[in-house]
């Protein structure tokens, strides 16, 4: 590993950041030894020279307890290789209270088509890693570049993530074709997710994509044909008078309600 010590260019956009809300007085002031600040600082600006996918921002931190405080974190990137490819595993670094005394508190942070692997040595279901390099944290000679070594390489070794793969609709897939090197597996996507505020049109549209088929809109107000789609023998029946929630039975297999 490189050692953290030694000169970095200088960053005076992300210096006046972090100096402007680590001494930053009032109800919105971080709660960080004083004597600390400048190697919080300093650990900060290493980390974002060596990984710049990292960006150093404040947020809310939420305790075990429920205690919520204003923390600083690096949010972001770290490069992992696997089978001689580099892949980017995303994190989120926080500096709790007691940093550096105490190690920071890291989370894998899967985006979108990603998911955590189950089991996993270093990071449990909710995305908290846990590695030799935290566990052995030394004052003041640990830093977080030294961190995100750490966490290079034990990625590299065995990736957190795995990535979401659509069911394969050729039963007998060409020799020679893989899953992704990162994942090692495949994940049944969910079924759409429908934000708040949507009306029923858009869900009934995404339901029909999803089960291959178009919902039918009547009369002027444009009122919702349902269906029910029965996993068991493939039927699909309009159900008008929107009814929905309802589970019925089809030659002994359950039919859902979409």
């Amino acid at each position: 590993m490189v050692s953290a010590a030694g000169p970095t260019p200088e960053n005076p956009q992300l210096i006046q950041f972090l100096s402007t809300v680590l001494w930053q007085r009032g109800p919105s002031a971080l709660p960080y030894s004083e004597d600390t600040k400048c190697l919080i600082r300093t650990h900060l600006v290493s980390l974002t020279t060596k990984y710049p996918c990292l960006d150093p921002k404040t947020a809310t931190f939420t305790h075990n307890d429920g205690r919520s405080v204003n923390l600083l974190q690096a949010d972001g990137t770290i490069p992992m290789s696997f089978h001689g490819v580099t892949y980017n595993i995303p994190v989120i670094i926080w500096l709790t209270e007691s940093y550096p005394h105490h190690p920071p508190c890291v989370y894998v942070n899967p985006i979108r088509d990603m998911v955590i692997k189950c089991p996993h040595a270093h990071v449990n279901p909710s995305g908290l890693v846990s590695i030799p390099y935290l566990h052995n944290w030394v004052y003041p000679s640990s830093n977080l570049v030294e961190l995100g070594e750490s966490l290079s390489a034990v990625f590299g070794q065995d990736p957190p993530l795995f990535s979401k793969r659509r069911p394969n609709p050729n039963p007998n897939p060409t020799p020679g074709h893989s899953f992704s090197a990162i994942s090692r597996g495949s994940v049944t996507p969910a079924r759409p997710a429908i934000p708040k505020g949507h009306t029923r049109r858009p869900l009934m549209e995404a339901a029909g994509r999803f089960l291959g088929f178009r919902p039918t809109y009547s009369g002027e107000r444009r009122s919702v044909s349902l269906w029910r789609w029965c996993a068991g023998c493939g039927r699909v029946e309009e159900d008008e008078g929107g009814r929905k929630g309802r589970l019925v039975q089809c030659a002994g297999r359950a039919e859902a309600t979409v």
